[in-house]
Order: C-alpha cells, then structure tokens, then sequence
C-alpha cells in the first residue's frame, strides 16, 4: 500500500513544502502485515492476522527534536507541522547530526519459498503433523506442548531534507516448539525457537527436535536444582550471544553512557577489557538475521561495527545525533520498534567472534563448574543476571548430571576478563529474538527484533546462584 504513487509523493511533496521551515525534517512511513498460528495438545488455540498502516515526523531545530506519528495518512501534513512547531519550541543551540550522504534505493526482499505462497491450511496442516510426534514420544511426565507460527511482512519509506529516498522491505518467520513436563508438583518446561528471514522451509523436518525437546523435558523435570557458589562456567553459542547483546551490547549504545555519571570515562576508547582472544561487533549487514537491515531509521547504511577488537574497546554504536558528539562515525545503529517511537541507538545482530579453542579443550580444564544452555530469562547491563534453560554438572572435564533453577550473576567488566576460552566455526551459531520469541527492550519500546551470534565461551569465575 505505501509503496505506491500517491503516498510516496505525498510525502516528497511535504518534504519539499517545509524542509526551509526547520534544520532537518524526516517522514517514515510504515506497514505491517502478521499472521500467527498457535496450538497445544488441546488442538489450535488462536490463528489470526493484522494489518497497520502509519507514519511519523521528526523535526530538528536549534538541537531540539520534535516527534509526532499518526494513522490516517490524511493526517501526514498536521504532523509535519506538529513536529516542526513542538523543535522551535524546546530547540535553543544549534542542530547537530554526523554527515551522510543522501541516499536512494529500494531494498526488496527475494524469499527462496515465500509463506505468502503457502495457503493457511497447508500451514496448520504442518504445525499438526508435529502435534502427531508429541502425541508418539511424550512421556507420563509431559503434560503439555506447543507449536507456535508467525509471519510478518514489513515495509518502510523513508524521506529527509537532505535528499534521501529509501525504501526497504522484510520479512521475519518465527516457529517454536515446546514441551512442559510436571513431576513432583514442579512444572519443567523446554523449548527451541527457530527463525528465519528467507525461507518457508525453515519449519519443516523438525521431528528430532521435538524428541529431543520432549527427552530433555523429562530428563530435567528431576533434576537436582543447582546450588550457589563461585564456579567455571562454560556457556552454550545460544546463552553466549544473549550475554554480548544483554551484557555487553546495551553498554555500547552510546545514548545510555553519555550522559551517565562516569560513563564516557569508563567506556573509554582503548581500554583493556578482556583476554586478547575477545572480539565482539555489531552489524545489520548480515544476511538471513532478524537483527539485519541496509539501513537503519535514520537512512544511515548499517555495516560491521567493532566494538572489542583482541580484548580492546575499538568502537561503539551510534545515531546521527551521538556520532557527532563523540567525533566518530555514524554505524547505522538509530532503530525504532514502529512508526510510533523515534529512533533511538539500538543493536542490530551482537556477535562475539570465532575462536580457536576446541569445546573438549574448555572442559577439560574444568574439575569443577557448570555448562549452561541456551536461555529462560534474565536481565543485563553492568550487573547482569541470566537463568539458563538448563545446565550440565562438569566434573573432572566430563559433562555429568543435569541441573536447573539457577543464574548466572556478574559484573560485565570483571567477567570479560575472565573469559578464557572461545570455541570457532563449529560452534558458531544464532539465536533471534523478534515476533513470537519476544525481542529486546529499551526504554518503551519493545519488542525490536535482533540477532546474537556467538561460539561457545569460558568463564572461568562467576558466580552461580540457585533459586
């Protein structure tokens, strides 16, 4: 819909009218097109579908951005002077925004199976058949299961007074399956969450999945619950990414420290942080990741952001507004949630690099600690506190007995450089967070989908505390 010829002049047209009335003016325009499918053991639990249309203004003025959004694309012309008058009303220095160039382009999307091409039946028809394998291999333990679906098709347009003119379609897949068992009055729940940006075949063949959902579902349903203490830890490539983006990724946006007590000094360029082994970077160029994208919602091109190069802060992430405070270059890090939120320093896909370590190196070094896998939930930053999906007992470098109910709790600083062993290519692996597996949060907008890539990595002290 908003591709077409009359929105987009429309909004060239306004653009032209008012860009003499203010320092920078910007219009996006934006659309969504979702669908979900839910079932249980109970049989299908919700299909359903939305449609949403809008767009947004922004406004610089003597350094003072005014935002205003709207959904009646009648509506664009009072918003572009909405926002215009509410910058002329807090601007009072002077505009500020690291240069680019203008930019105009067409990002379109090329599906290999595109979900659109797949009739709703055919898809419940999937989601059944493993609703069939549940049914074979659950236990007496396994309670309940899931298989959940979602699809969305999003577009955006993209307009500023410096001449640039971009349009970008995506596509975001989301497929979970999950198994709860109960035993002992203790509810034990297992999942695996797979995404996926060009292909439909992505959720096909899942059948050893859902065995191996239900087997750990069961094996973990009595397992021991996990004991504090200060211990090794070796993370699993899915609970690594999540610490880079939660831990690490948030500290690098450079809208948080800036203004922070302390925050510029402590992020200071070329700092020691970590073994030089440690290489972690952002990038949106990327291809097949829920955090990839040519351009962010600023028409800045996203590429390859160093952050920590061989133990050392290298780089950070930035909008046009903060590139230009810190002297740096913009990386194409300025992300909104929707046409309701201006953009703010956001992550695209986090990724610690490859390493050199073999994975029964790390453990056998460790006579006593903890392999954790994947992740429940948690929360980052500075001080951060993440709760595994599941663990493994490491004794004497042989994985034992399973365990569960416990965090992993550190300070980001300390534990950078305590990481001590990073795994390489084998490893390598993603996990997305967008649509059906939530996505990150910042500030009110949530859930933004990104992409955390990592090998698996050594800790070798933190503290592990039990529920």
């Amino acid at each position: 819909m908003i591709f077409q010829q009359q929105f987009e002049s429309l909004i060239l047209s306004l653009i032209q009218k008012y860009k003499h009335q203010t320092d920078y003016l910007e219009i996006r325009l934006e659309e969504s097109d979702q669908e979900g499918i839910n079932l249980n053991k109970d049989g299908i639990q919700k299909i359903g579908s939305s449609k949403k249309v809008g767009g947004c203004v922004r406004s610089c003025y003597k350094g003072g951005f005014g935002f205003a959004s709207f959904c009646d694309l009648q509506q664009a012309e009072t918003k572009v002077q909405e926002a215009i008058a509410i910058s002329k009303l807090i601007g009072n220095s002077k505009t500020c925004l690291a240069p680019v160039p203008a930019v105009k382009d067409w990002v379109k999307i090329k599906p290999l199976l595109n979900p659109r091409d797949i009739s709703l039946s055919e898809k419940i028809q999937i989601l059944n058949s493993y609703k069939d394998v549940f049914e074979s291999v659950k236990s007496d333990r396994i309670f309940d299961y899931s298989v959940r679906y979602a699809q969305e098709f999003h577009n955006k347009i993209f307009v500023n007074s410096e001449g640039s003119y971009i349009k970008q379609e995506f596509l975001s897949m989301d497929f979970v399956l999950g198994a709860t068992a109960f035993y002992n009055g203790v509810q034990t729940p297992m999942q695996k969450v797979f995404n996926c940006t060009q292909d439909f075949k992505f959720c096909k063949n899942k059948e050893d999945e859902v065995k191996e959902i239900c087997a750990d579902a069961h094996l973990f349903s009595d397992a021991q619950d996990m004991k504090g203490c200060e211990t090794t830890v070796i993370m699993d490539s899915a609970l690594s990414g999540v610490f880079a983006h939660e831990a690490f990724g948030h500290t690098s946006e450079a809208d948080l420290f800036a203004s922070s007590p302390g925050g510029r000094e402590t992020l200071k360029i070329g700092r020691k942080f970590g073994t030089d082994k440690l290489n972690i970077y952002d990038c949106g160029d990327m291809t097949n990741y829920s955090g990839s994208l040519k351009y962010d919602d600023e028409g800045v091109a996203t590429r390859k952001s160093k952050l920590i190069e061989n133990g050392v802060l290298v780089g950070r992430l930035h909008s046009r507004s903060t590139a230009y405070d810190f002297e740096e270059e913009v990386t194409g890090s300025a992300r909104a949630m929707t046409y309701e939120f201006p953009p703010i320093v956001r992550m695209r896909n986090t990724c610690i690099g490859m390493g050199d370590d073999k994975f029964e190196d790390l453990l056998a070094d460790v006579k006593d600690g903890v392999y954790a896998v994947s992740l429940r939930g948690g929360f980052g930053g500075e001080n951060f506190s993440f709760s595994p999906l599941k663990g493994y007992r490491i004794r004497n470098g042989k994985i034992c007995e399973p365990v569960k109910n416990f965090n992993i709790t550190g300070n980001l600083f300390e534990t950078l450089g305590r990481i001590d062993g990073i795994t390489g290519k084998e490893d390598f692996s993603t996990l997305a967070a967008g649509g059906e597996n939530g996505g990150c949060g910042k500030m009110e907008q949530y859930p933004l989908p990104v992409g955390m890539t990592a090998p698996r990595i050594r800790i070798s002290k933190i503290s592990v505390g039990g529920n």
